[in-house]
C-alpha cells in the first residue's frame, strides 16, 4: 500500500549553502481561488464590497502622524471590504480586488505549508507598478488564533512576531513571515517597527529561495508582518520591489564568484554587501517607493465583520502506534491502488471481527463513523458507494494506506 512518507517531502532542495539565512518552517505559496471581480464604489452604501478606481490625488507623499499608535489614514484610492480598509497611492496599482479565501484542511497529520489553514482575507493589487512579478502583490488578513489552533507552524510565526515586537533590539536570525511557502528566508534588511490603525508589526525587505540565487527584482520584496492589538488578526503584506543598484557590476561579480565556487562564505559576502546597500539606499530610489508602501500600511484598519472559520478537522484519537488519519466522517474515500488485494470489511473494528465482505481496489465509499483505535491502526465505519456493503475497515498499517480521501 502507498507509503505516507514518500508522498510529501520532496519539495525542498537541500539548502546547504544558505544555512546562514534559513530557519523558517518551509511552506508553500497558496494558490488563490478564482479572482474576484473588481467592484466599483457605491456612494450610497455603508460598506462597499470593494472600492477601487478612486480619483487620483496630488502626488504629494502623505505621512503618518508622529504618534505611531494612531496613524492618520492618507488620501488616495480607498479600499473598504467587510471591515478591512486601507488607502493606497494610485501610482502603486490601478485597482484592488478583494475576497475571502476558503478554509483548507491541508494534508492530514501535517502542518506548515501543506497543513490546514482557516478562511482569510485576500486583497490583490491589479496592474501593479512592477509587471510580471514573481510574487503577487497582496495584503492578507488571517484569524491568527484559529490558524494557530489547526497549524502549529502558524502559531510559531505568531510567537516570533510577538517576540520581535517585545524585543526589537535583539538579534534575530530571521524575521516572522506568513503565509508559509516552500522556500527559506535568505536574508532580511531595513527592518522597521511600523504601526497601523489598530495594530503594529515589522516592515522589512527580504528574499526567499530554495537555492543560491541573486538578489534582484525577481527575488526582492517588501513585506509587512503585523498583529492587531487584540491579537486576533495577523496582517501580511507582500510587495515586490526593485532597485537599479542590485545589478551593479560589483554585485554581479560577487554573485558570480559565489555561484561558480559554490562557497557558502562567498555567498555570505555577497549577501552582506547587498544587505548594506539595501539598508542605506533612499526609500524613494526603490520601485515602487518604499515610503508609499509604508503609508499604505499606516492606513490599514483591520476590524473584520466576517466570522473567519477554521477548517473542520477530524476529532483527535489517541492511537500512538497508528498512522496519521486522513479520512473524515461525512466525506468520501476509496480503496488505494497497490498490490491488487481487496480490503476486508468487518462487523466491528478490529481484525478479530467477522468479515462481511471485501472491497476491490478503487472501490468508493462514504465514511459514516470513526475513527476507532484498535491495535496499531485506525478503523472507520463505511458504506460502499452502491450501498451494498457497510462495516468497519482499517485505514492503513505498517506505513501503507489501504484507504485514501476521495471526493
Amino acid at each position: 500500500m502507498t507509503s505516507k512518507k514518500a508522498a510529501i517531502l520532496s519539495v525542498i532542495l537541500v539548502w546547504v549553502l544558505v544555512s546562514l539565512a534559513c530557519g523558517l518552517p518551509t511552506s508553500a505559496e497558496p494558490t488563490a481561488t478564482e479572482k474576484a471581480p473588481l467592484v466599483q464604489p457605491d456612494p450610497g452604501a455603508d460598506e462597499p464590497t470593494a472600492t477601487a478606481q478612486a480619483s487620483p490625488q496630488a502626488d504629494s507623499e502623505p505621512s503618518p502622524e508622529a504618534d505611531p499608535v494612531e496613524p492618520t489614514a492618507p488620501s488616495g484610492a480607498k479600499v473598504n471590504y467587510q471591515g478591512v480598509s486601507f488607502t493606497y497611492d494610485l501610482s502603486l496599482a490601478q485597482s484592488v480586488s478583494a475576497k475571502i479565501v476558503p478554509a483548507e484542511r491541508g494534508e492530514p497529520g501535517y502542518g506548515g505549508w501543506i497543513g490546514p489553514a482557516p478562511e482569510y482575507y485576500q486583497f490583490d493589487f491589479e496592474r501593479y507598478q512592477l509587471v510580471d512579478t514573481f510574487h503577487r502583490p497582496q495584503v492578507l488578513i488571517y484569524p491568527i488564533q484559529e490558524f494557530a489552533a489547526v497549524n502549529e507552524m502558524a502559531g510559531d510565526q505568531l510567537d516570533e512576531l510577538e517576540n520581535y515586537l517585545n524585543q526589537p533590539g535583539a538579534t534575530h536570525k530571521y524575521l516572522p513571515f506568513l503565509p508559509m511557502w516552500n522556500a527559506g528566508q535568505v536574508f532580511y534588511a531595513r527592518p522597521t517597527i511600523v504601526n497601523f490603525m489598530n495594530g503594529e508589526g515589522v516592515l522589512y525587505l527580504t528574499c526567499f529561495a530554495q537555492a543560491i540565487l541573486p538578489v534582484d527584482g525577481d527575488c526582492l520584496f517588501y513585506t509587512y508582518q503585523g498583529l492587531t492589538y487584540d491579537k486576533q488578526y495577523y496582517v501580511s503584506a507582500i510587495f515586490q520591489v526593485d532597485h537599479a543598484g542590485l545589478l551593479s557590476a560589483e554585485n554581479t561579480n560577487l554573485y558570480k564568484e559565489a555561484e561558480n565556487s559554490m562557497d557558502a562564505s562567498a555567498y555570505e559576502t555577497y549577501l552582506s554587501t547587498v544587505r548594506e546597500q539595501l539598508n542605506n539606499w533612499p526609500a524613494e530610489e526603490f520601485t515602487p517607493s518604499l515610503s508609499k508602501l509604508e503609508v499604505l500600511v499606516n492606513s490599514l484598519s483591520v476590524q473584520p465583520t466576517v466570522d473567519l472559520k477554521a477548517p473542520e478537522m477530524s476529532a483527535a484519537v489517541d492511537c500512538p502506534l497508528a498512522m496519521d488519519g486522513r479520512l473524515e466522517v461525512g466525506k468520501g474515500a476509496r480503496v488505494t491502488f497497490t498490490d491488487g488485494k481487496s480490503l476486508r470489511v468487518r462487523s466491528e473494528a478490529g481484525k478479530s471481527a467477522t468479515v462481511l465482505g471485501q472491497m476491490p481496489e478503487g472501490t468508493e465509499m462514504t465514511v459514516n463513523d470513526g475513527p476507532v483505535c484498535v491495535g496499531e491502526g485506525l478503523w472507520w465505519k463505511i458504506t460502499s458507494a452502491d450501498g451494498k456493503l457497510s462495516g468497519w475497515v482499517l485505514e492503513g498499517e505498517d506505513g501503507d494506506y489501504y484507504l485514501e480521501p476521495w471526493e
